[in-house]
Order: C-alpha cells, then sequence, then structure tokens
C-alpha cells in the first residue's frame, strides 16, 4: 500500500478526534496488533514505513509506545495532527515528519498535496524525508492505486 508518500507505507487509522469532523475514519486496536500488522507489512511487502492520521493521533496514550515499537523496527514514522507541533511534540517523538494544523476549511490548500488548508504545515524531525518534501507541491498529473483484491484506496489530491 503507498500512503501519503510515493514511498511503500503503511497507514495507521487512530481512533478519537477532538476536533468533531464528520468526514474522520477511525478504527479501535492495541498497540502489539498494530506492531504485528506492521511487522508483517514490511516482510510481505517491503514497507519503509508508517503514516500515522485520523481520527487525532495525539489522543492516543500509548502513541509513544506505538512510535519507539516502530522505530526499532527500522521504519519511518510520518504524522498527521490537527495541533500545531509545539503544541504536542512530547506525544509526537520520534516521528520523522508531521503535517500539522487544523483544518480551515475558508483557506482550501491548492499548492500542496494532502494538506486541506493553507494554514498547514509540513514539519521536518529529522533527515529521512528530506527529499521527499517536493513531492508535497501539487501538479497535473494524478495518480490512484487501485488493488487487485477487494478494495480500492484513494488518498490525497483532488480529481
Amino acid at each position: 500500500m503507498r500512503a501519503s508518500i510515493p514511498v511503500r507505507r503503511r497507514r495507521g487509522l487512530i481512533k478519537g478526534c477532538v476536533f468533531g469532523f464528520r468526514a474522520v475514519i477511525s478504527v479501535a486496536t492495541d498497540v502489539e496488533n498494530l506492531i504485528e500488522v506492521i511487522k508483517e507489512a514490511k516482510t510481505q511487502y517491503g514497507i519503509e514505513g508508517v503514516t500515522y492520521s485520523g481520527g487525532e493521533p495525539t489522543c492516543q496514550q500509548s502513541l509513544p509506545l506505538l512510535t519507539n515499537s516502530i522505530k526499532a523496527l527500522g521504519l519511518g514514522i510520518i504524522s498527521f495532527t490537527g495541533h500545531r507541533y509545539e503544541e504536542v511534540s512530547d506525544v509526537l517523538k520520534g516521528c520523522d515528519m508531521v503535517l500539522d494544523g487544523a483544518y480551515d476549511c475558508s483557506d482550501p490548500e491548492k499548492e500542496r498535496r494532502l494538506l486541506g488548508s493553507a494554514n498547514q504545515r509540513i514539519v521536518l524531525l529529522t533527515d529521512r524525508y528530506k527529499n521527499a518534501v517536493g513531492w508535497f507541491k501539487s501538479s497535473d498529473i494524478k495518480t490512484v492505486e487501485v488493488n487487485v483484491g477487494n478494495v480500492i484506496l484513494a488518498n490525497g489530491d483532488f480529481f
């Protein structure tokens, strides 16, 4: 599965959101189950990292434990958050990149992929994804990945 940037990643949908968005999708699971899924994805599909997305990842008390376990596997971590990074840096410690800021429907993002509004930032915390930042610049090229199985996944730019 490719999620968030053009490398093989596993996306983790996080249960719970303090922002009250109607479109948030989340699932409930525990850290041990998530780590097993991530290990399997690394072995079978060669993922290089994990992306935390909504609900709101920083609502999870076990997020630092999950992050440490993922980093121990040698994988990178990108997290979305509706908070400013500086407000939740203790919870997101260990992430390589954070896409932060509350969604503002009155100021939609028109030039960068995956960011919903212009106030949101791309915060690089390590050098792991420094060469991937250019990927966020939008282009006229749209990509859709269709899994031959029974799932079609779409994420990113408007079509």
